[in-house]
């Protein structure tokens, strides 16, 4: 029996109105090799579990289910679904997209894999995606200027999750990576990206996804945050590759305090400099403080 050599994790909650487009999407994939679809839901309250159930009755060879019967947006990576859905990742390649997205092109995923297959020294291989916002208008996430080929280490900018494959790497869940960014940049740091100038995927930027739901506020910390996330989820690998990440004034902070205090200690200084007055002492590691609670 043929083994899958591909995970598509499908994320959704409440998309009602987008996830079967989204899922045909990848049912509609023209591929040479086998892959799996794993639809993880987390407690819907609108019908999307239903649909969801639909899916998997009709196509139980090729969709694995996994709702969730309370919402664990807030939890712990140990019990939060998405980091429980890249737990159960067993084939050597794998990826994601949310359920109010969709792939545009019906031959995605068989180049993408094509291009980690022929070039093993990458970690990632990714396309273009198009992004279609709510007033209707469209734009290319990444700008053209960038050509198709292999790109190293943040190199190329930010990526979005449906333009992108990669390559499983063994015991990387142990970090209990959560969010976009702290993914994409963690596969950055680990080696080469090819990629390819052509939008084969479509973002819809509304408010019904995580990210968008999000406050322009909490979406300009987060983004703020995330090289302090990675050092904090990888024990301070590579913290070179996290600090430059920074903004140039965070970065110069960081890097004047580590002279005087060493460079983990000037991490924590920096974050309690910047974000302990507006956001709390818990908020240095939040699910730390979830979990004492319980």
């Amino acid at each position: 029996m043929e083994e899958s050599i591909l995970t598509i994790i499908l994320i959704t909650y409440n998309h009602k109105n987008t996830i079967a487009k989204c899922i045909e999407s990848i049912l509609n994939q023209k591929t040479n090799y086998k892959y799996e679809i794993h639809i993880t839901d987390d407690a819907s309250t609108d019908g999307t579990s239903d649909i969801c159930r639909e899916y998997g009755e009709k196509y139980p060879d090729r969709i694995k289910l996994f709702i969730q019967k309370e919402n664990t947006i807030n939890n712990p990576p140990e019990t939060h679904h998405v980091c429980q859905a890249y737990g159960r990742i067993s084939t050597k390649y794998w990826c994601y997209i949310e359920g109010d997205d969709y792939y545009s092109s019906e031959n995605n995923l068989q180049v993408l894999i094509e291009k980690l297959e022929e070039h093993p020294e990458c970690y990632t291989s990714a396309h273009n995606t198009i992004r279609k916002n709510a007033d209707g208008t469209e734009q290319l996430i990444v700008d053209e200027k960038f050509k198709e080929g292999i790109y190293r280490p943040f190199e190329i900018p930010y990526v979005h999750p449906t333009g992108r494959i990669h390559r499983t790497i063994k015991g990387m869940w142990k970090y209990g990576l959560q969010g976009d960014a702290l993914i994409y940049y963690y596969f950055q740091s680990k080696g080469l990206t090819y990629y390819i100038n052509k939008a084969m995927s479509v973002y819809n930027y509304n408010n019904l996804g995580v990210w968008t739901s999000l406050s322009s506020r909490i979406q300009n910390r987060q983004y703020r945050l995330s090289p302090f996330r990675l050092c904090q989820y990888t024990n301070f690998e590579n913290e070179k590759c996290w600090r430059n990440l920074l903004i140039k004034k965070d970065r110069q902070m960081v890097t004047f305090f580590s002279f005087f205090i060493g460079t983990k200690l000037a991490w924590y200084l920096w974050y309690i400099v910047k974000f302990v007055p507006d956001f709390g002492w818990d908020s240095i590691d939040p699910y730390k403080a979830k979990r004492k609670k319980k």
